[in-house]
């Protein structure tokens, strides 16, 4: 029986090396080239997080319009959504309307100065007496193009949570009543676009794709977003 032992100072590998080492060689450079393509990869990832696990108490004025939010004391917005796919459920909450003043649970999710909370069913309380807040003004036309995203997601649940592969996540969000974003231009530094108007189905087929979306600004104080009449693909 031939001997595979090695002893350093011969010449050449017995044969079961030598077939491990022509293998082996190979696999060393093919993950070489996937470690160079994942930190490169891994630059463009949009700079949004999601502070899953740490759950924080928030509280401010509740507003409905064009979707649930807070308003904090000092002036800063935080929209409100429930847990997995769907909209925040406040229905528990009795007497609240626009203008209430409330206390929650929840988690942080930020996109650059973009905030919104993914509410812990049951934790919201009224903190006081409604407080009414004005009526929104009137901003003007606008047109945009950009992307449809469901703003849960785009905002640092998932990253990325743009273009063709979150198509699907996108349609689902809007569906179940996440408040639906414009990505505009398809820059990923841009500010999204909080929209409204049109209904959910549309909205949801037109997700994840190149729109052209008119209509009309709005704002409440702290807080703008567009009322969308026509919604068009846009073509090559």
């Amino acid at each position: 029986m031939p001997d595979s032992f090695y002893i350093g100072y011969v010449d050449r590998l017995p044969g079961p090396s030598r077939r491990l080492l022509r293998w082996l060689l190979p696999l060393l450079a093919l993950l070489l080239l996937l470690s160079g393509y994942l930190l490169v990869t891994a630059q463009q990832f949009d700079a949004s997080r999601f502070d899953f696990g740490n759950v924080q108490t928030f509280e401010g004025t509740f507003r409905s319009n064009p979707h649930p939010h807070l308003q904090e004391s000092n002036g800063g917005i935080l929209l409100l959504v429930g847990t997995g796919k769907h909209e925040a459920d406040l229905s528990d909450v009795d007497g609240l309307g626009p203008g209430s003043g409330v206390r929650l649970k929840g988690t942080l999710i930020m996109r650059g100065e973009t905030r919104m909370v993914e509410v812990v069913a049951g934790s919201a309380e009224l903190t006081g007496d409604q407080v009414f807040q004005g009526l929104p003004v009137r901003l003007g036309p606008a047109q945009f193009d950009g992307e449809i995203v469901g703003s849960k997601c785009f905002l640092g649940v998932m990253n990325p949570a743009h273009g063709p592969v979150h198509a699907a996540c996108a349609r689902h969000c809007i569906l179940g009543g996440v408040p639906p974003m414009l990505h505009p231009g398809g820059d990923r530094t841009n500010t999204p676009i909080l929209i409204s108007g049109l209904d959910r189905t549309t909205l949801a087929r037109m997700a994840a794709r190149p729109v052209t979306v008119s209509g009309t600004r709005w704002s409440l104080p702290g807080l703008e977003w567009v009322e969308v009449s026509s919604i068009d693909p846009v073509t090559p």
